[in-house]
């Protein structure tokens, strides 16, 4: 059998973007770490500019919860083998006025951001998304945890923002990060605010 030394980076890439992964997230948190009162008084956050490639779906919360592991899987394997660029940042979830959408259908851009300008490819899209100023809140569960239903501290948020006479952007983002040596996951949701 030949060696294909091309090959092996795709395969670390592939391999890298599915450590990265959910195993069972959408936006979910653990039990622990969801109170909004435990955080520091909040901050407005700025990322800059990023290369972003995705695939846009409309379905139930429950349904997206489930589906989300199968759907980041599918997209790692279309970054690399399609898209043909490299995997640099987290899993991030896209939402345009969440606070509008009833949780029995929700529109999300699921991707990751990417190294390059990447090819489009039947249902993945690329674009570049503009710096984003936003409030937040983190929570950190094991990766084996069922997660639960982020409904509440999305309101929290929005009425943080609305308490402190901040304007929401109508673009809401949830950032997904592998931390304690990729047996939990740092979950962050981003508040759009001008």
């Amino acid at each position: 059998m030949r060696h294909h030394p091309s090959r092996t980076p795709r395969k670390m890439a592939i391999n890298a973007a599915l450590r990265l992964m959910i195993i069972t997230c959408f936006i979910g948190f653990g039990k622990g770490n969801t109170v909004l009162a435990e955080q520091p008084p909040f901050e407005i956050a700025e990322s800059p500019s990023i290369k972003y490639f995705y695939k846009k779906v409309t379905m139930s919360g429950d349904e997206m919860r489930l589906k989300s592991e199968g759907i980041a899987k599918a997209l790692a394997i279309a970054v690399v083998k399609k898209a043909r660029t490299e995997i640099t940042g987290p899993l991030i979830y896209v939402y345009k006025d969440l606070d509008k959408m009833p949780p029995s259908n929700i529109t999300a851009k699921i991707g990751f951001e990417v190294k390059n300008n990447a090819r489009q490819s039947g249902r993945y899209r690329f674009e570049t998304l503009k710096p984003f100023r936003y409030i937040s809140f983190h929570s950190i569960r094991k990766k084996d945890e069922k997660p639960d239903n982020s409904e509440n501290e999305w309101k929290k948020l929005y009425a943080l923002a609305y308490k402190n006479g901040l304007k929401v952007s109508g673009e809401s983002r949830t950032v997904i990060n592998l931390v304690q040596n990729n047996t939990a996951l740092d979950i962050e949701l981003q508040l759009g605010v001008n």
